[in-house]
């Protein structure tokens, strides 16, 4: 699995595209994190196409992100491209990933609770 496929640059950095395994275990209601992020639509869809080409993922890639085992996200990174190195590239992603999950956690933390 790729963990990110660089798309273009920006003003501000490169825009990419990160896959990163979905969370293991829980939310607060008992839900798996793959049952939740799916039911949410924030896994199972995927911005590109199916190709071993530029710009595209592979079908076993696309597998994974539509059975939900995978989310894709789109982000920034701010790289300026005469200081970038794959290494600072993956660092940044890594860091974006992190940032992403604890973003998840907080806003699905309850999803799926019912009463009554």
């Amino acid at each position: 699995m790729s963990k990110i496929h660089i798309l273009t640059r920006q003003a501000d950095g490169y825009e990419v595209i990160v896959h990163t395994p979905v969370p293991v275990g829980n939310n607060e209601d008992g839900h798996t994190w793959k049952e939740v992020l799916l039911k949410a639509g924030v896994s199972g869809v995927s911005s590109l196409t199916v190709g071993t080409g530029v710009g595209e993922t592979t079908q076993a890639e696309m597998d994974d992100i539509l059975a939900g085992d995978v989310i894709e996200f789109r982000t920034t990174i701010r790289a300026e491209s005469s200081g970038a190195t794959p290494s600072s590239i993956d660092a940044m992603v890594d860091a974006a990933i992190v940032d992403r999950k604890k973003l998840l956690a907080h806003q699905y933390k309850f999803y799926g609770y019912e009463q009554g």
